[in-house]
């Protein structure tokens, strides 16, 4: 049977990072009815965060190097994304000036547009749609954390990567299943 692909793990912590921000974004839910409400929202966010953005992405990524040494691009992808929710997430923590993390963003958008070329070049194309829905959610997010705009339109994209990253997860676990001759 192989190795496991931690895959599914980086897919599924991108993804529900990617929801909890989406929607806080998008719909400013859960919505807060003190400011000591407001405070524990806020963490409850931070939390989710950086345990399914930060830690599942960037152990993933760390797997993915030591089980699969051929997969560099996908593993590097991963931790890449793992330090940028931790970044992002520490920085809500510490109640810190956003606009600093436009600089990150502009990196990531970088990043997100070439790893997409490379996931092309590898025939991974729904990889490659994902890299590049990443590269406007991080051009939107750049507006977020730079001058606190387009906070819903980066909600939306942040939510049509978290429909792509559980589509990856699921896609993958069910290959897997089937290619073991498990019953689904």
């Amino acid at each position: 049977m192989g190795l496991p692909d931690p895959t599914p793990l980086v897919a599924f912590g991108y993804g529900t990072a990617a929801m909890t921000y989406g929607i806080y974004l998008a719909f400013g839910f859960p919505k807060a009815k003190s400011e000591e409400e407001e405070k524990r929202i806020k963490r409850a966010l931070i939390a989710n965060g950086f345990a399914f953005g930060g830690i599942a992405q960037f152990v993933g990524g760390l797997l993915a190097f030591t089980l699969h040494p051929n997969s560099l691009v996908g593993a590097l992808t991963a931790c890449v994304f793992g330090m940028l929710w931790t970044a992002i997430w520490l920085n809500e923590y510490f109640d810190a000036d956003p606009r600093p993390l436009a600089f990150l963003d502009i990196g990531i958008a970088v990043y997100t547009f070439v790893a997409g070329f490379w996931f092309v070049h590898l025939g991974l194309k729904v990889f490659a749609f994902l890299m590049w829905s990443i590269t406007v959610l991080v051009i939107l997010l750049t507006q977020v954390h730079g001058r606190n705009k387009l906070q819903k339109a980066a909600g939306w994209m942040a939510l049509e990567n978290w429909v792509v990253a559980y589509y990856l997860c699921f896609a993958i676990v069910t290959n897997a299943i089937m290619n073991a001759g498990l019953p689904v």
